[in-house]
């Protein structure tokens, strides 16, 4: 029998390439060919080459097939003999992303190439008293690394998810706490300095303690816990070392919901502080209704309005709950239902004692609806947003439709409401603005098209697939898509009018990019390349006088197009010591307008097409820096 007719032969040869131009000089080629016609190419650049694995797995019957690259042997030529059909195949060299594609293996089949995107490290420099400090321990969710005796430390993350933050830990020294940008690059993070480690000693009075946390306090936000003691029963004591200076909370617990106290500590350099916690007992009696019926078998969520903690509660066949409650104030709630699967949200005040009633009577007032399509069949997962103004906020619930594209909303105050919807694969509706009446019930309808669905194929300038989330506005959003493993996805845009795209891969850097309208094009995958995001650019807000003019709102044209304030992936503001900074970009001209309000950015995008950035600054490769003075108002 031919073996030719009954099965494919799929060389593997890693060879050294000759191309002429100094840039190619040493790159290595990988190259796959199946049956002497097909081939497929994986190129690594030399320095940062490694061994690896191939693996290749039948969609058939499951059977799976690993050959070794070796980083020292590149001149090995391996064969592969396998039935023609459906297979999985998947490569991964150090250092580098991995890489999946779907291959139809037959003896004349086009394969196409691969292209790996070297995957991104995290490094740094440990130090005590402006040395290096050997041994620290440099920790993120789900790994750990320590430092070498120069105090460096370095991770590559190849299928490891790419960390938020890092604790940087030594004996008898503070832990520190590292946010980690969130762009999927090399990052060499600023020097870690650690000192001297500080003492918190929690001693409570009273009884019923069952663990104590200790957390880091961050503004306007939940603390950042990283500590807890288990106390066995009778306890009133807890300790907690090798803590940074700085601000903490400590929250103690007991076995009811409500039972739970926090207290805030100030902690300086090597510092022993002793917190005492005095339990203050009083006993909540809670009636919850909705529209004057009782909520009976509903789960009751309390938010701590100071954003410390929160407790969840049921209610019995009544509607009515009990809670014994250490720490009162003012709570956001939130209530589900058995019946209905959108919660009803509101806030509450619990003081007093020592029994504190508390009546939830939610508002009777309900949105519902369905998203459709254009020939009228239901939209199932779209994610539908309900904004509805309360007092002086603007609360905002979500939820999604179900099978039939059917939504919810309970518990609606009277009001304006504005109903926004976003789901995958089609544009997003016009938002729909509605005024509901005292517990009236009202239901509508969405309609979602798909447009005219573009074929975008992503790539950086190596050649490399671009992971990005797509967005497509021209004067507001209209869609979102992310691009698969090979930099493919279809992004749907308005039928009969040009957009802008901005793209934004997780490994970095921009591309803002105006399409034209379908009429003007024709039906082809349209390319667009990522440029390299060579470039950082830091933008200073300050007063003529000198001082840091915190939370200024920054407007950002790029290369000519404006970048819609809407788009919170690049939204631009200067934090508390009036810095902002743009990691990753490409060199270009960026333009800039400060605003202070949402709706003075939505103004300024109306306008900026036609009018001149007060502030232009020329970005090229490597770090650039721009000083804004604002004069104080008069």
């Amino acid at each position: 029998m031919n073996l030719a007719r009954c099965a494919v032969v799929l060389f593997i040869a890693v060879l050294v390439a000759t191309a002429a131009s100094a840039a190619d000089e040493g790159r290595r080629e990988i190259v796959f060919a199946a049956d002497g016609a097909a081939r497929m190419s994986l190129r690594i650049e030399p320095q940062q080459a490694g061994a690896g694995r191939l693996t290749l797995r039948s969609l058939g019957d499951g059977t799976e097939r690993s050959e070794t690259l070796s980083a020292a042997d590149v001149s090995v030529l391996r064969t592969l003999v396998v039935k023609p059909g459906r297979y999985t195949l998947r490569v991964h060299v150090a250092r580098h992303r991995p890489a999946e594609r779907i291959l139809h293996i037959t003896g004349d089949t086009a394969i196409g190439s691969i292209a790996l995107q070297r995957a991104p490290s995290l490094s740094g420099i440990v130090r005590a008293g402006g040395k290096p400090l050997a041994n620290a321990r440099v920790e993120w969710i789900g790994g750990s690394t320590t430092t070498g005796k120069d105090g460096r430390f370095a991770q590559t993350f190849e299928d490891a998810a790419w960390p938020t933050s890092i604790a940087v830990r030594a004996s008898g020294r503070g832990t520190k706490f590292v946010d980690v940008p969130a762009t999927e690059a090399d990052v060499t993070l600023p020097d870690v300095e650690l000192t001297r480690g500080g003492t918190v000693r929690v001693e409570i009075e009273g009884k019923g303690v069952e663990e104590v946390l200790i957390g880091a306090r961050v503004v306007d936000a939940p603390p950042r816990w990283f500590d807890r003691k288990r106390l066995v029963k009778g306890a009133t004591k807890a300790t907690f070392s090798d803590l940074e200076r700085g601000a903490y909370i400590v929250l103690v617990r007991g076995s009811q919901p409500l039972a739970q106290l926090t207290q805030e500590v100030i902690l300086g350099t090597g510092d022993t502080r002793v917190v005492p916690v005095a339990l203050s007992f009083a006993f909540v009696e809670g009636r919850i209704t909705h529209g004057g019926a009782p909520l009976a078998n509903s789960e009751l969520r309390l938010f701590a309005r100071n954003q410390r903690w929160s407790a969840t509660l049921q209610t019995d066949g009544k509607g009515e709950l009990t809670s014994p409650i250490w720490e009162q104030g003012l709570f956001d709630y939130e209530i589900r239902t058995p019946a209905n699967k959108a919660p009803i949200y509101g806030s509450v005040k619990l003081s007093g004692g020592p029994v504190i009633p508390m009546t939830i009577d939610a508002p009777a007032g309900s949105v519902t609806g369905r998203v459709v399509d254009t020939s009228g069949a239901p939209v199932a997962g779209a994610s539908v947003g309900l904004a509805s103004k309360r007092d002086t906020a603007t609360v905002t619930l979500r939820t999604k439709t179900d099978e039939y594209g059917a939504f919810a909303f309970n518990g609606v105050p009277a009001g304006a409401q504005t109903i926004k919807v976003n789901v995958a694969s089609y544009l997003r509706p016009e938002p729909l603005e509605l005024e509901l009446q005292e517990g009236e019930q009202r239901d509508v309808q969405l309609v979602a098209s798909r447009g005219y669905p573009r074929a975008l194929h992503v790539t950086h300038a190596s050649g490399a697939p671009a992971v990005a989330a797509l967005v497509v506005a021209e004067g507001r959003v209209r869609a979102v898509a992310s691009t698969d493993a090979e930099g493919h996805v279809l992004l749907p845009t308005p039928e009969d009018e040009g957009v802008v795209v901005y793209v934004k891969p997780r490994e970095g850097s921009l591309l803002v990019r105006r399409l034209p309208s379908p009429l003007a094009e024709e039906n082809r995958t349209t390319k667009l390349v990522v440029p390299e995001g060579s470039a950082s650019l830091r933008i200073a807000t300050k007063t003529t006088e000198g001082a840091a003019l915190p939370n200024v709102g920054l407007l950002m044209r790029v290369n000519g197009e404006t970048v819609t304030p809407e788009l919170s992936e690049l939204a631009l503001f200067t934090g508390e010591n009036g810095d902002a900074h743009l990691q990753h970009i490409p060199p270009g001209v960026y333009e800039f307008w400060p605003y202070s309000t949402p709706a003075e950015a939505a103004r300024l995008f109306a306008g900026a097409p036609y009018g001149a950035a007060p502030i232009v600054v020329n970005v090229v490769t490597g770090a650039n820096d721009a000083v804004i003075r604002f004069q104080k108002k008069r």
